[in-house]
């Protein structure tokens, strides 16, 4: 191939303007890891909407960018309802997905069963080869630098053996299975993700007095791993993912009193009623709240 002159400049240019800088174009940096950040409370919502590369923590790494994330479970709630859910609906972004109930992937017992035989695995580790020729690998259409990044998340959960289970009573099947089933509105956060903007974000509300699937506990940590931010609002205190861990990856916080049968209101209505009337949305969702 023949290179213009034009082209060339161009190149030069990059050269000068991106090259230990500081200074990065969309999607210049193609492989990250996660660094959990240590916060106070209060700095969730200080750093929420920060590009990745201007919180605490980050750093490029020969080929790899470091990318300080939150992983965080707030328990109970405040004794103020209109506060509390005032802050909660502060996170909700154009690149987050808010989590109301259980079963973030829906697969039945046929469905199931097609992954159930999946065989991916050689000698306790994850075949890399063979999960990208496997018949239900559907991200073939992705750019090759995402779908690397995704799987080299999936293998790194699964040989280090970050969920109990795995290799004991099948867990590397159900982690295998979540991974090819990921929701397509995640799979376009993750398409879209530029690794020193701002990262996609999860907010995941658990008013239940119980666990979560584990199914929904692989898909966050799957998520934390590939750069989300999550955070887990659990009003009544609930353990609700550590249980299927080897490992400490959340940083939890009380904020009040535990309680149960939580209601949690619309958010994204109140979002757009927040947006058009100041001080009269404050009153309007008092008015919800206290019905």
């Amino acid at each position: 191939m023949k290179e213009t002159i034009g082209y060339k400049a161009s190149k030069e240019m990059e050269e000068m303007l991106y090259k230990d800088s500081g200074i990065y174009k969309y999607k210049q940096i193609k492989k990250a890891a996660s660094i959990t950040l240590k916060s106070a409370h209060q700095e969730i919502e200080l750093l929420w909407n920060q590009d990745v590369k201007y919180r605490p923590g980050f750093a490029i790494d020969g080929e790899y960018a470091k990318i300080p994330v939150f992983f965080s479970k707030v328990n109970g709630i405040l004794d103020n309802k209109f506060k509390y859910w005032k802050y909660v609906k502060s996170l909700i972004t154009k690149n987050s997905v808010l989590i109301r109930n259980f079963n973030i992937i829906k697969l039945n017992f046929f469905r199931r069963l097609r992954f159930k035989f999946i065989n991916c695995f050689n000698n306790g580790n994850l075949d890399v080869e063979k999960l990208m020729k496997c018949k239900l690998y559907k991200y073939g259409t992705l750019q090759k630098s995402i779908q690397l990044h995704l799987i080299e998340k999936v293998k790194f959960i699964i040989d280090n053996r970050i969920f109990r289970g795995t290799f004991v009573s099948g867990t590397e099947n159900k982690i295998i299975t979540v991974f090819l089933n990921l929701p397509t509105n995640i799979l376009r956060l993750i398409h879209n993700f530029d690794f020193t903007g701002k990262n996609p974000k999860i907010i995941y509300i658990n008013v239940k007095s119980e666990m979560m699937p584990i199914e929904d506990a692989i898909i966050i940590v799957l998520l934390h791993y590939i750069g989300f931010d999550i955070v887990l609002f659990t009003p009544s205190g609930v353990n609700c993912i550590d249980q299927y861990l080897n490992v400490e990856l959340i940083n939890e916080y009380q904020i009040g009193e535990y309680a149960e049968n939580v209601k949690i209101p619309n958010l994204y209505l109140c979002k757009i009623f927040f947006i058009i009337g100041g001080k009269i949305w404050d009153w309007i969702f008092q008015k919800l709240m206290s019905m």
